[in-house]
Formats: structure tokens, C-alpha cells, sequence
């Protein structure tokens, strides 16, 4: 009997040992999961708080300046898009799919009608000038500033000299992993190219490029058929033309053209991809600018064309 309670002893001093065992490290792991969140939670808000500061920081034409000329609200009444059906992504799939036509039977397109109100284009009496100077005297990489209505896109963009630096630090080139926004190193021209490509990362509090989702979304590109970017030679309209999700190694990664006829053969390309059809022209001597972001956990881009105008 003796030898019964010692053993059931000694199961229980082993039961309580491998329970506190588990407990500390249960309490370990807990520790460094609140600690790693709330490294996260800085690097975000370090990230957030530095351009908030660089938003404040653009000059504006008084509008009594003989150079101020008021921003326009885009009215369009009668043009029409034509809508394919996309892939589900991040909770901003496609929401106007149909249901497929049976045999022998055929459906139209829907068609979604463009309010009469259009969300504003630009930032009002932005000095694009300005901006360049103040921008590129704190970074010399510094190439232009992209404002997108409706997101939280309203950052500089750099452009470095490889393709990884700027993917882990920001516009003051701290170590950051929300980054910045930048052009792939290979474009000439930076931001004057026929064709830059601009990446920033997908990051979960909605920073950087993880506005572009909302592009999956018709009644958001109904009302908001382009966005401004600002230069050293200019303020300028970019209007959307195409939109779609795509693989990292993908040919729309194309950084320059033979000619006017190579350029257009990649803009038929990269229209016919589109998952809305757009009523948008784009000529041999335009300019275009794609835009890229990571979806699907890494594994695919989702990309914005847009042509620049005005």
C-alpha cells in the first residue's frame, strides 16, 4: 500500500513538473508574441508618423498666385465600363459578377454607369515645384509624389540603385519593413520614362500600396478613374486604363520599348489583361505609369496602369 501511495507520489511530483513546464513556456512564447507585435506596432507607427510629417510638409500656391490654376472634379455622365469577372482577393473581390449563361445562351456584359461626381483628382495648390525641392533636398533619390483620393496613397517615391533597399527602408532610409515607394531601378528617366514602375508593399493597416485593392472594386473605380502624381516638371493626371493580378516574373514588367509599335503591342497586352474594360486611348507618343503590389500571401502582383494626361 505504502509502495502505491509513493508511486502515485512521485506520478504526481512528474505531473506537476511537466505542467509548469508547459506553463513557462507557454508564458515564453506569449511574451515574445506581445513583444514581436509590439515591435510591429511601432515599425508601423514610426513608418506612419514619418509620412504624416512629409505630407505636411508639401507647399501650396497661395491662390492668389498668377501660377495657381483651381483643380477640376472630373465629371463623367456618359461613359461606360465594361466589367470581366475577377479572382477573390483580401476582401476586395470583384462585387458585380454574373452568373454563367447557360448553353447556346448569350449574356451581355454588365455594364456599370459612372456617377456624375468624380472625387477630385489633386491635392489642391500643391507647388510641384516646389515639392521636387523640398522632396529631393532631404533625399536625393527622391523622383516625384503620388496622391491617390479614397486611399492612404499620398507618399514620396525614390528611386535607388538596386531594387531591395528601398523594400526595407523608408524615405529618410530608416529600417522600417513598411519601406517606401520606388522605381524599379533599370527604368532611365525615373518618372519621365515611357513606362515607370512603381512598387511599395501590401501592408496590412492599409499603408503604402495596399490601397491599389480598392481598384478590385467597381463602385470605387467608377469614382475614381485616376490620380495625380507630381514631378520635377509637372502636376499631371494619370488616368487608369487597366487593372489586373498578375505573377512576379510577368511581362508586364517591361522597363523599355523598341519603338512606338513595340509600345504598343505591351499596351494591347496589358489592356486585353485588364479585368475592366476602360474607355481609355493610349497613343505611340503617350506615357504610361504602372503600379505594383503584392496579393495571395506573396505569391501574385495586383497592377494598375494608368496613362498620364494633361
Amino acid at each position: 500500500m505504502s509502495e502505491n501511495k509513493n508511486e502515485n507520489k512521485k506520478k504526481k511530483k512528474g505531473f506537476d513538473i511537466i505542467s509548469t513546464i508547459i506553463i513557462i513556456v507557454c508564458l515564453i512564447v506569449f511574451c515574445v508574441s506581445a513583444f514581436n507585435l509590439g515591435k510591429i506596432f511601432r515599425e508601423y507607427k514610426k513608418a506612419d508618423d514619418e509620412y504624416d510629417k512629409l505630407a505636411l510638409m508639401i507647399p501650396y500656391y497661395d491662390d492668389t498666385s498668377p501660377e495657381y490654376v483651381k483643380p477640376t472634379e472630373h465629371e463623367i455622365d456618359t461613359q461606360e465600363y465594361t466589367e470581366e469577372e475577377t479572382e477573390e482577393d483580401d476582401g476586395y473581390a470583384e462585387d458585380d459578377y454574373t452568373q454563367a449563361p447557360e448553353d447556346g445562351v448569350t449574356v451581355e456584359p454588365p455594364i456599370v454607369e459612372i456617377p456624375p461626381v468624380i472625387a477630385p483628382v489633386f491635392i489642391d495648390n500643391v507647388d510641384w515645384r516646389a515639392l521636387y525641392d523640398t522632396m529631393h533636398g532631404i533625399n536625393n533619390d527622391y523622383q516625384g509624389w503620388i496622391y491617390i483620393n479614397g486611399t492612404k496613397i499620398n507618399y514620396p517615391i525614390v528611386q535607388g540603385t538596386d531594387n531591395d533597399f528601398y523594400l526595407g527602408h523608408t524615405f529618410y532610409k530608416e529600417p522600417v519593413f513598411s519601406a517606401c515607394l520606388f522605381v524599379d531601378y533599370r527604368i532611365e528617366g525615373g518618372l519621365e520614362a515611357k513606362n515607370p514602375i512603381v512598387y511599395g508593399h501590401n501592408m496590412k493597416n492599409g499603408s503604402m500600396f495596399a490601397g491599389l485593392k480598392k481598384f478590385m472594386k467597381s463602385d470605387f473605380r467608377n469614382t475614381h478613374p485616376s490620380f495625380s502624381v507630381y514631378t520635377s516638371t509637372g502636376a499631371y493626371e494619370y488616368q487608369v486604363f487597366s487593372v489586373y493580378t498578375t505573377s512576379p516574373i510577368s511581362d508586364t514588367y517591361r522597363t523599355s520599348f523598341a519603338d512606338g509599335e513595340d509600345f504598343m503591342n505591351y499596351v494591347m497586352m496589358i489592356k486585353n489583361r485588364s479585368d475592366v474594360k476602360y474607355p481609355v486611348d493610349v497613343y505611340p507618343q503617350d506615357k504610361i505609369i504602372t503600379l505594383s503590389t503584392c496579393v495571395n500571401n506573396n505569391k501574385d502582383r495586383y497592377i494598375v496602369h494608368a496613362k498620364r494626361i494633361g
